[in-house]
């Protein structure tokens, strides 16, 4: 657990480093698209997005995979439905935060922080905020998996500096309830939900085998 006198600071400085990102020069404006394959993704955060296109960016991003059918049908669904109560935003904190952390972690506004099963095997923390290992790739990951895009080098190198003081939970919130992300989630709209076809076992795009498999099903 970390002490209070050690996360002050942090703190501080996560403020500051959030400011300069909502302050920083053309944050707003149209910027050259970026190419993930299979998905919309642009460095302009008010860039109209599907529900689907939103989960797909969030995956590929985050994990560097493509959701199955059913696990975008999920979260499309869950979208929706927090959409038609006025909390889209917070579905949208939850959905990307837990690609990173566990949803008791996430629950845990106070400072657990254990990386979700996926994640885990991709960038190892062993529930250690402050592990300081491969803090680019994760920083990266954020970057695509909140922003859907790829992070410019003064905000990189901001949060580069202030990874170590910080934690990883710390700047995961950072951007979880940065202003960019906002305007991304403010952005979405339905689109037309996914359509998931059963296993048929006459060859049908959900048979083990298939090219479409790992692409449409669980």
């Amino acid at each position: 657990m970390t002490s209070i006198s050690h996360r002050a600071p942090a703190r501080t400085c996560i403020v500051l480093l959030v400011c300069s990102l909502i302050l920083m020069p053309g944050l707003f404006s149209k910027r050259s698209a970026l190419t993930l394959t299979g998905s919309i993704a642009s460095a302009d955060a008010s860039t109209p997005r599907s529900y689907s296109e939103f989960v797909e960016g969030a995956y590929f991003g985050a994990l560097g995979r493509y959701p199955t059918c059913f696990e975008e049908r999920a979260e499309y669904d869950a979208l929706y439905n927090a959409a038609a109560v006025g909390s889209l935003r917070q579905e949208a904190e939850r959905f990307v935060s837990t690609l990173f952390e566990t949803q008791s972690a996430f629950d845990d506004a106070g400072g657990t922080y254990c990386q979700s099963p996926e994640y885990e095997t991709l960038n190892p923390a062993a529930c250690d905020p402050f592990i300081n290992a491969r803090s680019d790739q994760f920083i990266t990951d954020l970057y695509e998996g909140f922003l859907l895009r790829e992070p410019e080098s003064d905000g990189f190198n901001g949060w580069m500096q202030i990874l170590p003081s910080a934690g990883r939970k710390e700047v995961l919130n950072g951007f979880r309830f940065s202003v960019e992300f906002g305007v991304l989630v403010d952005a979405l709209y339905p689109g037309v939900p996914p359509s998931c076809p059963p296993d048929d076992g006459e060859g049908g795009p959900c048979e083990r085998g298939s090219q479409f498999y790992a692409r449409l099903c669980p």
